[in-house]
């Protein structure tokens, strides 16, 4: 059996699909921990919400599970997904387009960098926007809302899903962080950030000093705001990227 002298440790459940359980590297294993769990959010204005689809021309999803549980909506109120097919539908990124492709449709837009910011400016550059639905989860920032008020869009917030800390993983975080040679920590989302502090307590603070690898900059900026100091990012915001970007830095040492 390999002695593995290092871990890594990732805030997202591993599997088949993903890039992280392909790492090519020697002594170095990444441990999965899911540190947020997700649910359906059911607001209570959803279902009129969603017999007006119609009226919007534009739908925008920040994340996969924005589309996954928005889907479930649709299905929970008998409203049929073919209305969708007369909207332009806009993601965050590659790999939300490519959820969204898993469920019959082709985004209209994908910016050319995967974070709200970049997308809600370039929307307004290159798109006629009229009345645009934002498909949200509960702890979703304000980004591109605050944007198309500040510019005098018609726009609705949706909000789809719940995300909250998994206390079942605290043992798992604790184990992580007393049992095992920590060089890393890798996160894909400032509440999985949030988790991580909340599970971990001082054990988690003690690894401020570690290499802190981070999904884009929206998570950069909460990590440097936690304490970390040795921030790393991508240039692309996916998790394919994230993983190589791991892969490299180790590779390296």
């Amino acid at each position: 059996m390999r002695n593995v002298s290092k871990e890594i440790l990732l805030s997202r459940s591993l599997d088949q699909s993903n890039p992280f359980s392909k790492l090519d590297l020697d002594q170095v294993t990444v441990r999965g921990v899911p540190l947020i769990k997700f649910a359906q959010y059911d607001e209570e204005n959803a279902e009129r919400t969603l017999h007006s689809l119609n009226t919007f021309d534009w739908i925008i999803f920040t994340s996969h599970n924005g589309i996954k549980y928005f889907f479930n909506l649709l299905e929970q109120y008998n409203i049929s997904k073919e209305v969708l097919r007369r909207k332009k539908l806009a993601t965050v990124g590659s790999k939300t387009a490519e959820t969204l492709k898993s469920f019959g449709f082709v985004a209209d837009f994908v910016p050319d960098v995967y974070d709200a910011d970049r997308m809600g400016n370039q929307m307004l550059q290159e798109q006629q926007l009229n009345h645009v639905l934002l498909v949200k989860g509960t702890r979703s920032r304000s980004v591109l809302d605050d944007l198309f008020t500040q510019h005098n869009i018609s726009h609705l917030t949706l909000t789809v899903y719940d995300s909250v800390t998994n206390q079942d993983e605290e043992e798992s975080i604790i184990d992580v962080l007393t049992n095992s040679r920590l060089s890393a920590v890798v996160f894909t989302s400032p509440s999985s950030i949030e988790a991580y502090f909340a599970l971990g307590g001082r054990l988690a603070q003690n690894t401020v000093h570690l290499p802190c690898f981070c999904i884009g900059e929206t998570t950069a900026d909460y990590a440097y705001k936690v304490g970390f100091n040795q921030v790393i990012v991508p240039e692309t915001y996916t998790l394919d990227a994230l993983a190589f970007e791991v892969e490299e830095y180790f590779k390296e040492e």
